[in-house]
């Protein structure tokens, strides 16, 4: 697993592990207990890209499948 991909999943059960604080499912203090990764020299940034032809295909199947969705329209404005 990548770190960025460690960093988002701890993330979002530090996340989580707030909530069930919040709710009394849990000791008030168990988030703090989830240290996070830290990230340096770009680690959190992605060096993959899209290809423009793969864009069309994907952008055409939305079109037909999911107009005017979130992914749909996001596609398009990249």
């Amino acid at each position: 697993m990548k770190l960025v991909t460690l960093k988002s999943q701890l993330g979002t059960l530090r996340s989580f592990l707030h909530f069930a604080a919040n709710i009394d499912a849990v000791p008030e203090d168990l988030a703090e207990q989830i240290h996070l990764p830290n990230m340096t020299n770009g680690d959190d940034v992605s060096d993959s890209t899209l290809r423009p032809e793969r864009v069309i295909e994907i952008l055409d199947y939305l079109e037909g499948a999911q107009p005017g969705s979130r992914d749909h329209i996001t596609l398009m404005l990249l």
